[in-house]
């Protein structure tokens, strides 16, 4: 346990929840509230594609991401928060443009 805690709990009566996680790792983490449910989060590894990704998909992928639209709203995000709104009206977008539907989708393979 990476964190130490001047207290205790018990799993009798309440049971305990354990929850794998790829992100905690490497250490796992123990947390508990009176009147809760203690609950262990362990690590655990990343899931690997079943089978590798082609050249030709990562492209796709890679080319959706770089849309131009795509690009200079993340420009705009990068100076400041928006809301879609206001970065579709700061950017002149149609109905549209501001949602290109399937392009990010159809480029994931």
């Amino acid at each position: 346990m990476d964190e130490l805690q001047d207290s205790a709990t018990s799993a009798h009566g309440t049971g305990v929840t354990f929850l794998p996680s790829v992100f905690g790792r490497p250490h796992p983490v123990a947390v508990h509230a009176r009147g809760w449910q203690p609950v262990v989060r362990y690590p655990v590894a990343e899931p690997s594609p079943s089978e590798p990704v082609s050249p030709e998909t990562v492209t796709l992928r890679l080319k959706a991401l770089a849309h131009p639209v795509r690009l200079r709203l993340l420009r705009t995000l990068a100076r400041g928060a928006h809301t879609a709104g206001e970065l579709a009206h700061a950017r002149g977008l149609s109905a549209a443009e501001r949602w290109p539907r399937g392009s990010v989708r159809d480029g994931c393979g």
